[in-house]
């Protein structure tokens, strides 16, 4: 129970930063803001993709808890969609229409949330223990906000059944763009979300 509702907050204060494509996080020094210099996990990095990926909004919507899922999604959803400090980042749908947004593209800071949220998923990496592990996915896993990523892990749903997260276990990346206009050439493979 605490997990769940410690993630809900982890999410809902992560999603709080998506109103306002013009503000930025003010951090007490630009030095503390540089992503953690960890090698990259050669455990957790695929070095091919895994096949039978589902979009997030299928998974969204159909996900059972502890079901063995493949997701595609682009790395993206807020002004900073991957956790400072943690293995976790929030992915996108990759059919969703390309926000109208300028300045971080990405961030679908112009969409509303109850159009965004339905297309987007928490991603992180557990330790032994079932905790978030504590190291910067960007180094960890070698992703940025933009990446193209297909995951390997298992849906892990509320007391209420809605999906909360995909709790990974590796992932392979396709790419990277942080213009969504550009999905397509990433050849998604996937059908269109309603």
């Amino acid at each position: 129970m605490s997990r769940v509702v410690s993630l809900t907050l982890v999410v809902v204060v992560h999603l709080s930063l998506l109103p306002g494509c013009g503000s930025s996080a003010t951090s007490g020094s630009s030095s503390s803001s540089e992503p953690e210099k960890v090698a990259l996990d050669p455990s957790l990095v695929l070095a091919q993709e895994p096949a039978g990926a589902k979009s997030v909004a299928e998974v969204r919507e159909k996900g059972k808890d502890g079901e063995e899922v493949v997701v595609a999604g682009w790395v993206a959803g807020s002004e900073e969609p991957i956790i400072k400090g943690r293995a976790a980042f929030t992915i996108v749908d990759l059919q969703l229409p390309p926000p109208e947004c300028t300045t971080k593209p990405y961030s679908y800071c112009c969409m509303p949330k109850e159009a965004l949220l339905p297309n987007l998923v928490m991603v992180k990496f557990v330790d032994g223990d079932g905790k978030t592990v504590l190291k910067d996915a960007h180094g960890l896993l070698g992703i940025k906000e933009g990446s193209i990523v297909v995951v390997r892990g298992h849906v892990e749903c509320s007391e209420e059944g809605k999906v909360n997260a995909v709790v990974a276990n590796a992932l392979f990346v396709r790419g990277h763009t942080t213009n969504p206009t550009k999905l397509s050439v990433f050849d998604t493979g996937l059908p269109p979300s309603n």
